[in-house]
């Protein structure tokens, strides 16, 4: 009779929630509820028994006798937290459990690990273990009173995410977390960043490749024919075969889009481009690929390429160092032999901080005693990195920094310089003009190649607005001198695109931001495609037991308009405040802004890792625990 009592309760406060609810999806069947919120809350009662699928997103209390996940992401996670906290019986997937569980593992090895980072995952994991036990994987058939939920392997969103499909009350539902997005949309495309094992691709140059993973679990779910589909976030899809299908399609162009202008074509050459179109179920002569530049090899006397770094000599025997990342180019420059050799390095240019390009300069500045030239964009990620979360980034800060405005003309030796801030590869990248009496040459670090744009790493953020990102650099090309010859420091070919071939390449970007308007449920693309649009400053952090510090959240707006955003930030371990609660921001559109907090430790609290997330909040969007931060207490 209490147990009935109970559920009773359960069920009058679920009906007073979802009247409340914005998106009033309510009653799907006269078993299922769904409380629509910051996520869905999926709630199914049968025989005086209650199963929650997903978690509950309102504040209330439902005593559900058993909870159901689709995969571990830290953001979903908070709704479900209370209840696997009260003893629900919670089931996971088995090839999850790791995240949910050993957390602690992945955060203290992801203290260095975080350097040189080549996979690209996603680290929107829960910051503490949840302790559960119960796994499922496809195949299994999880009964729960009459119910028999089918379990389905749906990886794509995640490596190892499941979806569950179950009959009830004559209505075939799939419930498939963040597998899909609404109609025919995603939540994110930074997620689906991954290796491809059988092509040998590691996880840097995979462009959102779990895709194909993603197009296949989608026709998993189609050939079950549901008669609706209840994601974790967003709409419920009430014509599931219609919105695959749009979802398919999409992403179908996408990749395809991709393919067409993609620099990764030059390195790896047809043959593994036509298996890469082969994954998305492409037909690679159907893809509209870009002529190659035009290209000859570098017979210029005073350009001397070593792996990918280059050294400008002067007539006077003096050089000047475009970037050191491989110990085989350092030990060369240090030999000083052959073609060489040098009286001295005055100067070093550096185009970005990915660790091939970086990790040596500090010991060459130490023997050298030289400058070495930036702009300001990319100044202080090369003397902080462990402030930042980007792909792989050197750990080893480099100082003796001069910061140049950008377009900033110098002489060195019988050269002008021209130093350019130049977002393409990433976000934080720089460009040189280097003109003589007879050459001119533009050193573009990797953010081109003869066959197009590198940005085949979703994490080195390649927002598309016309400020920023690949419109800014072509945009650029059109303005350097048309007989200019261009050097990405991996090529030791040089080349140079035709008008019609930038044209291309920008018709190719707009394309896409059509395409990608499509799949995003967001306010803005970049949204979609900028996994650090919030992100903590520093991203990780030293300090004593009983010491304060500030740290801020820095957030991008990605709108056309301004915005106010509120931060609230997360404490997730007994000995540390963080003062005030939260702070707002209103931030122009199409730039940053931050907020700075105070975090303070007590004397009493475990030495050792403590990691710190962030709700980002505005307009209809609640974000939890969005983004995070690590501090190292000593």
């Amino acid at each position: 009779m209490k147990q009935t009592f109970f559920v009773l309760l359960t069920q009058l406060l679920i009906l007073l929630l979802l009247g409340s609810c914005d998106s009033q999806e309510g009653n799907l069947t006269p078993s299922v509820m769904v409380i629509s919120g910051d996520i869905n809350g999926v709630v199914i009662n049968r025989n005086d028994k209650t199963l929650l699928i997903y978690g509950n997103p309102q504040d209330s209390t439902i005593i559900a006798d058993k909870l159901l996940l689709t995969h571990c992401r830290r953001d979903l996670l908070w709704a479900a937290k209370p209840m696997i906290e009260n003893g629900a019986e919670t089931y996971v997937p088995a090839k999850e459990l790791e995240y949910f569980n050993k957390i602690d593992s992945f955060w203290n090895d992801f203290t260095h690990l975080r350097y040189h980072d080549y996979d690209q995952q996603t680290t929107r994991y829960p910051v503490r273990p949840l302790n559960v036990e119960n796994t499922l994987q496809g195949g299994d058939i999880f009964n729960w009173q009459d119910l028999e939920f089918q379990v389905v392997n749906t990886p794509g969103y995640t490596r190892g995410a499941i979806s569950y499909i179950c009959q009830i009350d004559g209505k075939k539902i799939a419930f498939t977390g963040d597998l899909m997005y609404g109609d025919g949309q995603l939540f994110d495309l930074y997620n689906l960043q991954d290796k491809i094992p059988e092509l040998d691709i590691r996880g840097y140059h995979g462009f959102a490749s779990r895709m194909a993973h993603l197009i296949k679990s989608l026709e998993e779910i189609k050939d079950q024919k549901p008669d609706m589909i209840v994601p974790s976030r967003g709409p419920v899809i009430r014509d599931p075969e219609s919105a695959i299908d749009k979802l398919t399609d999409r992403l179908q162009r996408l990749y395809s889009n991709y393919l067409s202008t993609t620099a990764y074509l030059w390195y790896t050459g047809d043959k593994k481009q036509v298996l890469l179109a082969n994954r998305m179920q492409l037909d690679s002569a159907a893809i509209d690929w870009m002529p190659p530049a035009e290209k000859r090899d570098n017979n210029l006397p005073w350009l001397k390429h070593v792996n990918n770094s280059v050294l400008i000599t002067s007539k006077s025997g003096a050089a000047f160092l475009i970037d050191c990342g491989m110990q085989d180019t350092y030990q060369k420059i240090l030999d000083n032999k052959g073609t060489l050799s040098h009286k001295d390095i005055e100067g070093i240019f550096m185009t970005h901080y990915h660790d091939d390009h970086t990790n040596f300069i500090p010991e060459l500045v130490e023997r050298y005693h030289c400058p070495v030239y930036v702009t300001e964009e990319l100044e202080d990620i090369l003397r902080n990195p462990q402030a930042y979360r980007m792909p792989a980034m050197t750990n080893k800060p480099i100082q003796n920094i001069t910061v140049v405005p950008d377009k900033h003309r110098m002489q060195w030796k019988e050269f002008i310089f021209t130093f350019y801030n130049f977002p393409g590869q990433t976000i934080y990248h720089n460009a040189l003009l280097v003109e003589n009496k007879n050459d001119k040459v533009f050193f573009i670090g990797d953010s081109f190649s003869p066959s197009g744009m590198d940005d085949y790493c979703l994490q080195n953020r390649n927002v598309l607005n016309e400020s920023q990102g690949y419109y800014y650099c072509i945009d650029l090309l059109r303005k350097i001198p048309d007989d200019a010859w261009l050097v990405n420091q991996h090529i030791h070919k040089i080349f140079r695109f035709s008008c019609g071939q930038l044209d291309f390449m920008e018709q190719k970007l707009r394309e896409r931001e059509m395409i990608l308007a499509e799949l995003s449920p967001w306010e803005d693309i970049n949204y979609f495609i900028d996994e650090q649009w919030a992100r903590f400053y520093p991203y990780g952090a030293e300090v004593q037991q009983g010491e304060d510090i500030e740290f801020s959240i820095v957030v991008m707006n990605h709108q056309n308009e301004n915005c106010t955003y509120r931060v609230k930030p997360n404490v997730n371990s007994t000995g540390l405040s963080i003062f005030p609660s939260h702070k707002d921001i209103t931030i122009p559109a199409k730039q940053e802004g931050m907020v700075t907090f105070s975090l303070s430790t007590s004397l009493s609290m475990d030495s050792g890792l403590h990691v710190i997330t962030a709700d980002i909040i505005y307009n209809d969007k609640s974000l939890h625990e969005w983004c995070e931060g690590i501090i190292q207490i000593q």
